[in-house]
C-alpha cells in the first residue's frame, strides 16, 4: 500500500510518517510539501509500484484553497482516496471537504489508535468523520425535535431508518457509492447509467433523507447502520 503525505510543515510530515511506519512497516510513503510535487509524482505513476492508494492532505496549503487542492489531487490521482488531516475545527469547513469528495477528515490532534481506525475505515470503503462533527449535527437535530414521550435522538434515528427504507434500490445503490467517495461520473460508470440519472437519484435520495449534502447523508447513514 502506498500513501502520500501532503503537508507544508516538514516536522509534521516526518512525525506522521514515523507514526504510520510504526502502525505498518510495509507501507510505502511519499513525503511531499506541495500539490505541485504530487502532480509531478503522478506523471511518473505508471512506473511506480505500488500505485498510490491514499493521499493525506493538509487543509491549509499555501497558494490555493482546499477546494482547488482537492480538485487537483482528484484530477491527478482519480483512483486514490483522499483524507484531509488538519487542525481545522470549523464544522462547515469539515463538511466542505467531504462534499468535495474527500473520504475522511482526521484532526491533527488525533491519537495513533484513532488514526489507525480512521484509515482502516476509509480503505474499507467508508467515510471517517470526527466525533465533533457528529456531535454538531446531533445538537442541531436535537434542537429541532420536540416531543414529550421520546428522546430527540431516538426519534431522529427512527426517522432516518424510515427514510432510508423508503429509498428505491437504485437510489440506495447510488447513495452508497456517493457515500463511499465516488464522483458522479464514477457512479455512472459503475452502475452503467448516465451522469444525469445519477444526479436525479442523489437529488431524490437527499430529499427523502431530509438532507442537502453528501456529508449530511454520511451522518444519516452512520446513524442508520449503528441502529440496526
Amino acid at each position: 500500500m502506498r500513501i502520500v503525505i501532503l503537508d507544508d510543515h516538514g516536522l509534521f510530515r516526518v512525525g506522521l510518517e514515523h507514526l504510520l511506519r510504526n502502525l505498518d512497516p510495509s507501507l510505502v510513503i511519499d513525503n511531499l510539501a506541495s500539490v505541485a510535487e504530487l502532480e509531478q509524482l503522478a506523471i511518473t505513476k505508471p512506473t511506480v509500484d505500488p500505485a498510490i492508494d491514499l493521499v493525506l492532505l493538509d487543509y491549509h496549503l499555501p497558494g490555493a484553497g482546499a477546494e482547488q487542492n482537492i480538485a487537483t489531487v482528484r484530477a491527478a490521482l482519480p483512483k486514490s482516496k483522499i483524507v484531509v488531516v488538519s487542525a481545522e475545527t470549523d464544522p462547515h469547513k469539515i463538511v466542505q471537504v467531504i462534499d468535495l469528495g474527500a473520504c475522511g477528515f482526521i484532526p491533527k490532534s488525533a491519537d495513533p489508535d484513532l488514526l489507525s481506525a480512521a484509515l482502516t475505515l476509509v480503505m474499507a470503503g467508508g467515510v471517517f468523520l470526527p466525533s465533533s462533527l457528529s456531535n454538531h449535527y446531533k445538537t442541531l437535530a436535537s434542537s429541532s425535535l420536540k416531543t414529550p414521550n421520546k428522546s430527540s435522538a431516538d426519534l431522529s434515528t427512527q426517522r432516518t431508518t424510515s427514510a432510508i427504507d423508503n429509498l428505491s434500490p437504485r437510489q440506495l445503490d447510488t447513495l452508497k457509492l456517493a457515500i463511499d467517495g465516488l464522483s458522479n461520473q464514477e457512479i455512472a460508470e459503475s452502475l452503467n447509467i448516465s451522469v444525469d440519472t445519477v444526479k436525479a437519484h442523489l437529488s431524490q435520495a437527499y430529499k427523502t433523507l431530509g438532507v442537502s449534502s453528501r456529508t449530511q447523508a454520511v451522518l444519516c447513514w452512520h446513524e442508520h447502520t449503528l441502529s440496526v
